[in-house]
């Protein structure tokens, strides 16, 4: 959302006749100027065939060990935005934090022991 300072997104998700997600494709509104614009898919952003429980841990612990895919999931976070990006980045363990535990306990407990 513009009102964290990111760029307005959306995403088209990509669903079978039972109900599986496959992918999505995002799409942003660069510097909140028309015309909308693709950003990236899943498949191409992270190199997953599947949008899966396994896939989206997978990508969570490439998020905490590699600097490449870290810079990468908040470039999309904020839909390109860049100083929102760079605010995101320099927080990036308490999002990863919020990434692997839902429970609020642990939650503050993992941010805490940063």
């Amino acid at each position: 959302t513009p009102v964290f300072g990111n760029n307005p997104a959306f995403e088209i998700v990509d669903v079978t006749r039972a109900g599986a997600i496959t992918g999505y494709t995002a799409y942003h509104l660069p510097n909140v100027a028309l015309p909308w614009s693709r950003e990236y898919s899943f498949d191409e952003a992270y190199a997953k065939r599947a949008y899966t429980a396994a896939t989206l841990s997978e990508i969570e612990r490439a998020i905490g060990s590699d600097a490449a895919i870290r810079t990468k999931y908040f470039d999309y976070y904020s839909s390109g935005a860049s100083k929102a990006s760079a605010d995101a980045l320099a927080k990036w363990r308490g999002y990863w934090c919020g990434l692997q535990t839902i429970p609020a306990a642990a939650l503050t407990s993992c941010a805490c022991a940063l």
